[in-house]
């Protein structure tokens, strides 16, 4: 299993939900995108970062498929007008 991890640090925490939301919606309009998990921050000690997304593939070479899909690139641009952002990818 590889998953990627996102970190959001910001102000419009409703937006990022939004495309979270709508890459749930079409997961299996992308390749190999086994599980997608939004989940918001509970705790104040989290520097800022109030969300996180956790995208699950079966291998690491279908995440690259990912990052070139054309939704990616868009929700890319989307989000690099309004957040900050942390990236942590593993397998297990």
């Amino acid at each position: 299993m590889y998953r990627h991890v996102i970190l959001f640090k910001s102000e419009k925490p409703s937006a990022i939900e939004k495309i979270c939301q709508h890459v749930m919606s079409i997961k299996d309009e992308i390749p190999n995108l086994l599980d997608v998990t939004y989940i918001e921050n509970l705790t104040d000690n989290a520097k800022g970062y109030n969300q996180m997304a956790i995208m699950e593939f079966k291998k690491r070479k279908d995440f690259v498929g990912w990052r070139e899909h054309p939704y990616h690139q868009q929700a890319v641009e989307q989000l690099k007008e309004i957040a900050d952002t942390i990236f942590f990818d593993y397998e297990c």
